[in-house]
């Protein structure tokens, strides 16, 4: 009798972490489509944050379950219009135009369609939720002053790749092993080596990081080869060389959608006086097809 009575409230009980997993996953007000994200993007001149997921991707579901429910992403993710898209389905047009490849992929555009920053993969809570501040804060700054060509991180390259023990990686990172992974076609790998030893306190040369942006764009690893590009830039030791290296920084500005962007670096390159005229002229050859009636109606 008394398992009777007491039975609703423990069935009641049961279903409390349940409805908080629920609770916590509904604080995200995700639009329902693309144009109700970018009119609410304009009205309330936040950035929008779309996820392109597919219904087979593990990442994805992980992400669901354990980082979007997070208080603090929850939280972080009010800076933002959220849009979630599938991107075999109703987002499969969107994702062709901004290029993507792998799932889930995270893209963070103003209000007018350009990409502000982008990672594939998954991302723990605590680091997604610092991801987000970090990429507002960095908006804010860049749209305060002329934008710059620093690199956050390398998302998709480095950050989220296992360690092992004996690896030679770990063991022994020189710049000689990291071109070697790079010979023998391991991207991944090579670039783990350049950022280990940079962190080490070694030098990478500039050009070794422009091989690594264009095996990722030949790849089709479209965030990577923007972030080894950033590095190039940073390494860049002569004028040159910096210019060569932001002139292919905004090639794969135009291939990722990020028109605006690359446009302020490209009319930048035109007008420095440090930049040679083979550049100068590339980069104005990229200016013109940008302003070209075609590409204007595909924009």
């Amino acid at each position: 009798m008394i398992s009777r009575i007491f039975m609703p409230a423990i069935l009641a009980l049961s279903l409390i972490p349940i409805c908080a997993t629920q609770a916590g996953a509904a604080k995200i007000p995700w639009q329902p489509n693309w144009n109700s994200a970018v009119t609410q993007g304009q009205r309330s001149h936040r950035l929008i944050l779309v996820d392109f997921y597919t219904d087979w991707c593990g990442w994805c579901k992980k992400m669901d379950a354990d980082v979007y429910p997070n208080p603090a992403v929850a939280q972080a993710m009010t800076q933002y219009v959220p849009l979630r898209l599938n991107a075999e389905q109703n987002g499969a047009a969107l994702a062709r135009r901004y290029k993507v490849h792998g799932y889930p992929t995270i893209m963070v555009l103003d209000e007018s369609g350009n990409v502000v920053d982008r990672f594939a993969g998954y991302m723990k809570p605590a680091d997604f939720a610092e991801w987000l501040g970090d990429t507002v804060h960095n908006h804010a700054a860049a749209s305060k002053e002329r934008p710059t060509t620093q690199m956050s991180r390398i998302h998709e390259t480095t950050k989220f790749i296992p360690s092992h023990q004996g690896d030679p990686i770990e063991a022994a990172p020189t710049l000689a092993l990291a071109q070697k992974y790079l010979d023998r076609g391991d991207v991944v790998g090579a670039g783990r080596i350049a950022v280990k030893v940079a962190h080490n306190g070694g030098s990478i040369p500039a050009a070794f990081y422009g091989k690594l942006g264009d095996a990722a764009l030949q790849d089709k690893k479209l965030d990577a080869a923007w972030g080894w590009r950033q590095m190039e830039i940073k390494s860049a030791k002569s004028p040159d060389e910096k210019a060569y290296a932001q002139l292919q920084s905004a090639r794969v500005e135009l291939t990722l959608g990020s028109i605006t962007q690359a446009t302020t670096h490209l009319k930048s390159l035109t007008q420095n006086d440090t930049t040679s005229d083979t550049i100068k002229s590339q980069a104005q050859a990229l200016l013109d097809e940008i302003d070209a009636p075609e590409a204007k109606n595909v924009r």
